[in-house]
């Protein structure tokens, strides 16, 4: 009999374990594969960024799921919890658990729209969105993004190749670029000179790159996109909601801790990007930036340290590959 896999999660490491069962077992004899995703799309989220200045790009960037796979099941479905022995998980407003012989969480992370859009969201609203984004875009003169991650280095890069006349300054706290950008294995980080050519290329593109600055937040502007730049009532509530902690009209120059101030009219703040963890934080061990913590196997650490669930996984931006008294050494 197949074995029976629940993988929670639609997103791009969930979409990728299931073809990979899927091309190991091509008959589909060995497992049974179920994906389980409160969104009705695959959203590619890499392009949410570009979205935000090619607003019509969101046709190819929304893509019905079942192009890419052949036998798996998708269930849109919100999961509430797991219940690691049996395993087993349940659905909200469901009462009965679904079970399965094994688990894979691959929810990924959270990040305010329009770095990544929620579950909920249409991709016809969604769409509304991006056009308001870019048009508010369009009236700036000076743009600041704060923070140097990939989320501020990929937008800066999307700011100057659509919008060269505009100033765009990128602030970042750390002495360089994508400093604590985790790559794959123990304590490994991009390489300075990855990080300098980086920056040398988005400078090339016209950013001014200013690093060791950490700017104070304040209530200098107006966040979000405001209630009725939405089209519609809905649209509206959301536009402003959604986009409250991205993006700020500044009537005042911005201010570091040093005392440097930084001219502005809008700012988008590209920090705080953290683990969707609703399902797993009261069963399993959870560390930095609310990931789930794994052993070696990539099982999820139970959240007693009574030790590993033996037929639940994690995988992807979720998950801390291993997890040795209290510190992580290295992300799947």
């Amino acid at each position: 009999m197949a074995k029976k896999v629940a993988i929670i999660g639609g997103g791009w490491i969930g979409l990728q374990v299931a073809m990979n069962l899927e091309k190991a077992d091509p008959k589909g004899e060995a497992v049974e594969v179920t994906i389980f995703d409160a969104k009705k799309h695959f959203y590619n989220n890499v392009a949410g960024l570009r979205l935000c200045v090619e607003p019509e790009f969101i046709v190819k960037a929304v893509v019905p799921r079942d192009q890419a796979l052949k036998r798996s099941k998708i269930i849109q479905a919100e999961v509430e919890t797991i219940i690691p022995d049996g395993p087993a998980l349940k659905l909200k407003a469901r009462d009965e658990a679904i079970p399965a012989d094994f688990i894979v969480l691959a929810t990924g992370t959270r990040y305010p729209f329009p770095g990544k859009v929620p579950w909920w969201l249409g991709h016809m609203a969604a769409g509304r969105m991006y056009q308001k984004i870019r048009d508010r875009i369009s009236r700036a003169k000076k743009i600041v993004i704060v923070g140097g991650g990939p989320t501020g280095v990929e937008l800066a890069g999307e700011l100057c190749e659509f919008f060269p006349e505009i100033s765009t300054t990128l602030v970042h706290s750390g002495d360089r670029l994508m400093h604590t950008y985790h790559g794959v294995g123990k304590d490994q980080v991009l390489k300075t000179t990855t990080t300098d050519k980086i920056q040398a290329r988005i400078e090339k593109m016209g950013c001014n790159v200013v690093l060791n600055e950490r700017i104070v937040i304040d209530s200098g502007g107006k966040t979000g996109l405001a209630a009725g730049e939405g089209d519609g009532v809905d649209d509206s509530s959301m536009a402003a909601k959604e986009t409250e902690t991205f993006m700020q009209d500044r009537t005042e120059d911005l201010k570091a801790e040093s005392g440097r101030t930084f001219p502005a009219d809008l700012v988008f703040y590209c920090t705080g990007t953290t683990a969707n963890s609703d399902v797993y934080t009261n069963v399993f061990k959870v560390g930095e930036g609310n990931r789930v913590a794994c052993d070696e196997y990539l099982r999820c650490r139970l959240a007693d340290d009574s030790g590993s669930a033996p037929a639940v996984y994690a995988a992807g931006d979720c998950c801390l590959s291993k997890f040795i008294d209290g510190q992580h050494t290295g992300k799947s």
